[in-house]
């Protein structure tokens, strides 16, 4: 009967573990979904209430701008090549916590032409005879 205890406490000290690491705060950073349709991405920044928010934002592997101090909403538009490319956000808030997020953009594909329908062959000849 132990035994059979022990798988069972291990079991719920895991998923105890867990349900204190998963957090439901929401993020203060939204980085637009989808496919990229032109060049431009708008990132969007909301810092909690009470807290300011220091961040840098990289688009294509360079960093094209460094918040500081942001304590409301804010947005910045970053350029990314025609093919896509990734966006990242790092930084933290005033009371130390971290902030990492990004997203991956790929263009969005267009669809392909329609191809012409082949003119049906001419019928001859086929008369009396």
């Amino acid at each position: 009967m132990a035994l059979l205890l022990i798988p069972v406490v291990a079991l719920g000290a895991g998923a105890t573990a867990l349900a204190r690491t998963s957090t439901s705060a929401k993020s203060p950073t939204e980085l637009p979904g989808g496919c990229l349709k032109g060049v431009r991405v708008l990132v969007k920044f909301d810092a909690p209430r009470g807290k300011s928010l220091n961040l840098h934002v990289r688009a294509a592997g360079r960093e094209v701008v460094h918040l500081t101090g942001v304590t409301g909403n804010a947005s910045v538009t970053v350029r990314l090549p025609r093919t896509g490319g990734r966006v990242q956000v790092n930084g933290s808030t005033s009371d130390g916590d971290e902030i990492s997020e990004g997203r991956t953009y790929v263009r969005c594909s267009t669809l392909p032409k329609p191809r012409p329908r082949p003119e049906p062959p001419a019928v001859s000849g086929g008369g009396e005879g």
